[in-house]
């Protein structure tokens, strides 16, 4: 037959290993949480990383600024061209102008050395 007091031992020890189990239980949950909470603080550094690179804006101002600054240079190029065109008509039009009276000239002194002989 048991006693009172046997019964208080079984129970106690049940009770013992139940509490230890549980605590093992608990200490095993409580490392998974602070693996978790780990993994969940690098997942948060890496989205704000991400965020912020997303929103950063410096490349596309980067990029305008050297669109506005080819578009000036390019207005500049067309700027030359035109005046190293028109510089090089003007001086085309006066070889054909020199050329032009440089013929009449000798046009005009072969008929005066005409004229001359006739005399």
């Amino acid at each position: 037959t048991m006693r009172i007091s046997d019964v208080t031992v079984v129970v106690y020890c049940c009770c013992r290993r139940l509490c230890c189990r549980t605590t093992e239980q608990i200490s095993e949950r409580n490392n998974e949480l602070h693996r978790l909470a780990v993994a969940l603080d690098d997942a948060m550094q890496q989205l704000d990383n991400k965020g912020s690179n997303l929103s950063d804006a410096s490349p596309l101002v980067r990029l305008k600024a050297a669109m506005s600054s080819l578009k000036t240079e390019l207005r500049q190029m067309e700027l030359r061209i035109g005046v190293v065109s028109h510089n090089l008509i003007s001086l085309s039009l006066r070889d054909k102008q020199a050329a032009l009276k440089d013929a009449a000239r000798k046009q005009q002194g072969a008929r005066d050395a005409g004229i001359t002989q006739l005399y």
